[in-house]
């Protein structure tokens, strides 16, 4: 599923996250797809399109264009699985924020987007996962399947913290092998 074309006037509708204003997607894609994930493409991306839970439209807006560009990128997953987890949280708006409805004309794209940033993690090698990959991963895959509450745990949720739970729990390491 695609977006709207960039010539649509739809795009001159969607806001940002931070102060609510008109934001050049396009822009942001462009300058991505010509220098890659640089460290200022992510401070714009995060301090645009996400800020202190608030998002806009063209924070749901770009995420089908970022899922594209990750079809053809073999570097490290978690930023992308950190904002599209962080968008959809607000998206669902569970902290009681104020964020906008997702526009129907992106609507199909976007939730493609989520099944397909899901599907390409998990066909990567285990290897090239990290703890917070996973955790965020997991995320996803909740909200997704409507469980909004486990969404926003599990980025929070550590593997050490786990290991106490788990130990708490069951009174016991968790690990041990019982027979």
């Amino acid at each position: 599923m695609e977006t709207p074309p960039w010539s649509d006037p739809c795009w001159s509708h969607y806001k940002s996250g931070y102060n609510r204003r008109h934001y050049d997607c396009e822009g942001l894609i462009r300058e991505l797809q010509q220098s890659g994930p640089t460290e200022g493409f992510w401070d714009q991306l995060w301090g645009e399109l996400h800020h202190q839970g608030d998002v806009g439209e063209a924070s749901y807006a770009i995420l089908p264009h970022l899922v594209k560009y990750l079809s053809h990128f073999q570097g490290a997953l978690t930023e992308w699985l950190a904002f599209a987890a962080t968008v959809e949280e607000c998206r669902q708006n569970l902290d009681g924020q104020n964020n906008p409805p997702l526009p129907t004309e992106i609507a199909s794209a976007y939730y493609h987007a989520l099944r397909d940033l899901i599907a390409l993690t998990l066909a990567r090698s285990p290897r090239q996962s990290t703890e917070e990959d996973v955790r965020y991963l997991a995320s996803l895959i909740a909200f997704t399947h409507g469980q909004p509450r486990l969404g926003k745990a599990y980025p929070d949720f550590s593997a050490e913290e786990a290991e106490r739970w788990l130990t708490g729990y069951y009174g016991e390491d968790p690990d041990r092998q019982t027979g």
